[in-house]
């Protein structure tokens, strides 16, 4: 949600990866949204969320590889890029992050204890 205006902006989810044994996380913008970091910032809690709370072992992501912008936002959060894979009907790149060495690389992130 933005702040200022008190409008929510998107989507922050953990869910099964196409129907697979998969977690994934996955962020859903509206353009207006796109730039002010609120991705980043809500991917790392809602990952935070599914390591430390429900003790995943593993959280995926699949961006499509034409969205340079999802990219960037995998990479901050700490995910990282295992290969292509084909989920939801179509070639996406895959990412993993496992709990025993997950470290979000984004600024905004908190350290981890």
């Amino acid at each position: 949600m933005d702040k200022p205006s008190n409008q929510i902006v998107g989507t922050i989810l953990l869910k099964d990866l196409d129907g697979s044994e998969h977690i994934e996380v996955g962020w859903h913008l509206a353009r207006h949204a796109w730039g002010h970091g609120y991705a980043t910032e809500s991917a790392i809690a809602c990952m935070r969320y599914g390591f430390d709370a429900m003790r995943l072992e593993h959280i995926k992501a699949v961006v499509n590889p034409a969205n340079a912008r999802s990219l960037a936002v995998a990479r901050r959060v700490g995910l990282k890029a295992i290969g292509p894979a084909r989920f939801y009907e179509q070639e996406l790149d895959f990412f993993d992050a496992s709990r025993d060495t997950w470290r979000p690389v984004a600024a905004l992130a908190r350290p981890q204890a």
